[in-house]
Order: structure tokens, then C-alpha cells, then sequence
């Protein structure tokens, strides 16, 4: 394996607001939804899912969010990897 992929769902509602990892509630009240995967080597995208109407400053919005929050989980894997790897 050369690299670890980090899914991220992100909405936006009516008013623009942009919810990571929605609960079914903002989901249900959103008026577009996207879904971006992300490598691990090189942080690039592999997949950008939307639906619903938005604009593409929305779409840009989200896919920063979705960056960042997917960055954050690549450092948390690395981080639990190598305590694991510490305790061996």
C-alpha cells in the first residue's frame, strides 16, 4: 500500500452554511451535498462527488473544508500508527 485514502461529506444549507460530517437533520435541510476522497501522499483528490444546486464558490468552500478536515485525519492516522508501532 502506498498511500490512505480520507473520505469527507460535507453540506451546505440554504443559507450558505457549510457542515462537515452533517447530522441527518442538516442533511435533510441542505440544498447541495458533496463527498470528496483524499490520498495520503500527496493530499491530492481522487473523487468529488455533488449533488443538488450550488455555486462554485460553495463547491470551493467545501472542498477547502473537506481538505483540511481530511489532512486532519491523515495526522491522526499517523499519529496512532506510530504509537502502535512504539509499543511493538
Amino acid at each position: 500500500m502506498n498511500s490512505t485514502v480520507a473520505a469527507v461529506h460535507c453540506v451546505v444549507d440554504a443559507e450558505g452554511n457549510v457542515f462537515l460530517d452533517p447530522t441527518q437533520k442538516q442533511e435533510k435541510n441542505s440544498v447541495a451535498s458533496f463527498t470528496f476522497a483524499f490520498e495520503s501522499r500527496d493530499r491530492s483528490i481522487i473523487l468529488a462527488k455533488g449533488t443538488g444546486e450550488f455555486s462554485n464558490e460553495q463547491y470551493h468552500k467545501c472542498l477547502a473544508a473537506s481538505q483540511t478536515a481530511a489532512s486532519d485525519v491523515f495526522d491522526m492516522f499517523r499519529t496512532a500508527m506510530k504509537k502502535k508501532l512504539r509499543k511493538m
